[in-house]
């Protein structure tokens, strides 16, 4: 019996934020999977024929099994698919990176697009987007925890205004400008005078066995790495208390100014320029034009394939493997 797989049909959109082909697109030239096409030039010079409104695109037969979002290690990409789990450690980062102290989480999402549809189509269509098999399971299990009706205008007969519950109900509240990203150092540490840790350390330097010891440093690093994660956590808040009492004394007259975050940003972007210019692209919601796009999918391109091993700023990239003095030419590969 043949199995036949739900899909969604979407469009793509000329808002950099929403422009999700765009991102495939490159994943996908990154991955050498496209059939005719190796890089990005060669897709933004394809041509619809005359008379026609649609081009097929097919899969290179080596790609055809392969999963297109995959697991990323300091090794590079994998061949495995991304987790669930990887997935919400990521989407975590990225947050927090954008200085929001509470993360989305997967649920939160699946309720802001059941609510988005529920509102043009049936439950029946809101379960099929959530890939529920029954109907009710949105009215159940995704309710927010603060009302989405505006009671006031809809008790004073005027037009609804849902701007104050959208607020409530969204994350923008947990956004604070400035948020440290990391511990600052004279606290990190504090962390190996942790008694559980000392306790550990410990156990470690009385192991007998090579394979006692390799197990006892694995499980010291995740308890490491667990009390680091719990001191971040009660940093942040009070930092964002901090930050939120200052502008409350100063009477919002005065501007931090995060000077190590903006140049460690400015930094990243004179070393990977494709990166400022992503940056710069996705904090927009202009409409991007077609030659935009092509510059987003090379940009992308060009992050895709980046070897981090060693960074080198532009216009000093080996070429052919050797320096690009020419009276140099020695040879850079490791």
């Amino acid at each position: 019996m043949e199995t036949i797989r739900f899909g969604t049909a979407i469009w793509d959109c000329d808002e950099p934020i929403y422009s999700g082909g765009l991102f495939l697109l490159a994943l996908a030239l990154a991955d050498n999977a496209l059939y005719g096409y190796s890089s990005p030039e060669e897709v933004f010079e394809q041509r619809i024929p005359e008379g026609q409104d649609e081009l097929v695109l097919r899969w290179n037969e080596d790609a055809k099994n392969r999963c297109i979002v995959r697991k990323v290690t300091a090794a590079g990409v994998s061949e495995d698919p991304l987790t669930k789990e990887m997935y919400a450690a990521d989407f975590r980062k990225i947050l927090a990176n954008a200085c929001y102290f509470v993360t989305a989480t997967v649920h939160a999402m699946r309720r802001a697009l059941g609510g988005a549809v529920k509102s043009k189509y049936s439950s029946a269509h809101v379960a099929q987007i959530l890939t529920q098999k029954s109907k009710n399971v949105y009215g159940n299990d995704y309710l927010a925890n603060c009302s989405g009706v505006d009671v006031f205008n809809a008790l004073m007969g005027k037009p609804a205004d849902n701007t104050h519950i959208d607020y409530f109900q969204g994350y923008s509240q947990f956004h604070e400008h400035g948020l440290p990203r990391r511990l600052p150092i004279e606290e990190a540490q504090k962390i190996d005078a942790d008694p559980q840790l000392v306790t550990k350390a410990t156990e470690i330097r009385n192991a007998e066995s090579d394979d006692d010891i390799k197990r006892l440093k694995r499980d010291y690093n995740i308890l490491k790495r667990k009390i680091y994660a719990s001191m971040y956590q009660q940093f942040q808040s009070e930092w964002v208390q901090n930050q939120r009492d200052w502008k409350i004394l100063t009477r919002g007259r005065e501007r931090p100014d995060f000077v190590e975050q903006t140049a460690e940003k400015q930094a990243q972007c004179k070393v990977m320029p494709e990166l400022g210019r992503l940056a710069a692209i996705m904090s927009s919601n202009l409409p991007l034009s077609f030659d935009e796009k092509a510059v987003v999918v090379r940009d992308l391109y060009t992050q895709c394939l980046r070897d981090f091993d060693v960074i080198y700023r532009p216009g000093e990239e080996p070429v052919e493997g050797l320096c690009p003095v020419a009276s140099c030419s020695h040879s850079l590969e490791m």
